[in-house]
C-alpha cells in the first residue's frame, strides 16, 4: 500500500528504454492507465536486460533452462536449509540415495540477504550438513551468479574446501557438485 492508503500498481512491461509509445507497450502516445517506471538509468526494460550479462532476466532464463535439464532440479528434493547467520541461508537439492548420498548432481544455493559481504566455510556445520557424503567442494562449478557477484564466473570451477565462498551483500550463487 502507498502512504495514502491506496494499493500500489505494478508498471507495464517496458520493451525499450524510452519513447512516446510507452517504452514499446503501446503504439499510441495517449496516456495509459498503468504507471511507467521512473528509472532514470532505463535499466528495467527487456532490451537492456537482454543485453546485460547478469540481469534479472538472464538469471531467470538460466535457472529455467537448468531446471529443465538436470535430474536433481526436476525430481530431486530440497534436502536441507541452513541459516548460517541472520543474513545468510543455504540449501541443497539432489536426488537422495542411501546413507546420505546423492545420485547425479547436487546443487547448493547460497543467499546473502545482508548489507555486508559474507564468507561461507563449507567445512564446518551448519554448512557442511548440506553436502551428501559422496560429494565434495574440491571442484565445485559455478552455475549461476546474481548481478553484482564479481569474484565468480559461470562455468568456472573453484575449490571451496581450501577457501570459503565469498558472497557480496544482497547476492546469491548456485553451485553444482
Amino acid at each position: 500500500m502507498s502512504k495514502n492508503g491506496e494499493f500500489k500498481q505494478m508498471g507495464v512491461m517496458q520493451w525499450y528504454p524510452a519513447g512516446k509509445d510507452h517504452h514499446g507497450f503501446s503504439g499510441n502516445d495517449a496516456p495509459i492507465f498503468f504507471p511507467e517506471s521512473d528509472d532514470k538509468l532505463e535499466l528495467d526494460n527487456y532490451n537492456t536486460q537482454f543485453e546485460t550479462e547478469n540481469s534479472a532476466l538472464k538469471i531467470y532464463r538460466k535457472l529455467a533452462k537448468l531446471r529443465q535439464r538436470d535430474e536433481a532440479l526436476i525430481v530431486g528434493e530440497t534436502v536441507r536449509d541452513e541459516l548460517i547467520n541472520e543474513d545468510v541461508i543455504l540449501f541443497s537439492r539432489y536426488v537422495q540415495a542411501v546413507n546420505n548420498t546423492a545420485t547425479g548432481s547436487t546443487f547448493i544455493v547460497a543467499l546473502n540477504f545482508g548489507d555486508k559481504e559474507q564468507k561461507i566455510d563449507f567445512s564446518i556445520e551448519p554448512a557442511s550438513k548440506l553436502i551428501p557424503s559422496n560429494k565434495d567442494l574440491l571442484n565445485a562449478e559455478i552455475s549461476v551468479v546474481t548481478a553484482n557477484v564479481t569474484d565468480y564466473r559461470v562455468r568456472d570451477h573453484h575449490n571451496f574446501v581450501e577457501s570459503p565462498l565469498v558472497l557480496p551483500p544482497k547476492q546469491a550463487v548456485l553451485l553444482k557438485l
